[in-house]
């Protein structure tokens, strides 16, 4: 959870930290359904030959890691999306996936995001802008939303987020990551097709009253055998989060499917 920070600093406080790590894929990066969905539903929203268009996609993950944390205390998850799409380039989705937290929210065992955006290209630039709301039916004081803005040039990717109520602290919030998309060519991997590989840093300036500001890593690589996609990746921090074993050293798999 993202504002699983709050309670593992309480945690970590009172004695050593230890917690592990998605998303979100919030997230989502999340390279979960959460952060493909959005993704997903730039592309499918650019096309202006449909009027309206609704997707799903689903996926197993052996850990929800979001932006170098587990939200899941580093176990599997299951998660799912639901994407409306209008020809406009604006769209509705609903996100959810398990999760499994440590210290506050530690009642929260799923969460749901709704999501509202719109995306579209300028010249050789694709943008998604849009709103996602974390909720947690249990553990309501960890809900807060924030606005995302995700940029894709050639082979390079640029998340933005901002938040006026970072993890439910009532303190602004904001979060960069800055990666690259790599399609590998088959002669250097085993003569492999639709093999992809994306690698980024960002760095989440929090409120100090939602935790200390951390760097985070992430490697992925993915090949797509449609409708599936399979990954292995790996997460880790610069550990300012203090939150061990939840945000150092995280590798995980997942396997989705678009529906």
């Amino acid at each position: 959870m993202k504002r699983i920070i709050i309670g593992a600093l309480i945690t970590s406080l009172v004695a050593s930290p230890a917690f592990a790590t998605a998303t979100k894929n919030k997230h989502h990066h999340k390279l979960t359904a959460k952060k493909t969905a959005a993704s997903s539903t730039a592309a499918a929203s650019s096309d202006n030959t449909e009027t309206k268009k609704f997707t799903s996609s689903f996926d197993l993950t052996s850990n929800y890691v979001f932006r170098g944390v587990s939200q899941t205390t580093n176990l599997p998850a299951v998660q799912g999306g639901f994407t409306y799409t209008f020809n406009n380039g604006i769209y509705l989705n609903l996100w959810g996936s398990n999760v499994r937290f440590v210290g506050v929210g530690s009642n929260a065992t799923v969460e749901f995001d709704y999501i509202a955006g719109i995306t579209g290209t300028i010249k050789d630039l694709s943008y998604n802008l849009y709103y996602d709301q974390y909720s947690y039916p249990k553990g309501t004081m960890l809900n807060y939303g924030e606005t995302i803005l995700i940029l894709n040039y050639s082979i390079f990717q640029g998340t933005f987020a901002y938040s006026l109520n970072e993890y439910d602290v009532h303190k602004p919030g904001n979060y960069v990551e800055l990666g690259v998309n790599l399609p590998i060519p088959p002669k250097c991997f085993f003569h492999v097709e639709d093999i992809n590989l994306y690698a980024g840093v960002g760095h989440f300036n929090l409120p100090k009253k939602a935790g200390h500001s951390y760097v985070d890593y992430l490697v992925t690589l993915s090949k797509k055998i449609e409708p599936y996609t399979i990954s292995v990746s790996y997460a880790t921090t610069n550990g300012q989060f203090n939150y061990r074993p939840f945000d150092r050293d995280l590798f995980f798999a997942t396997v989705q499917v678009d529906v």
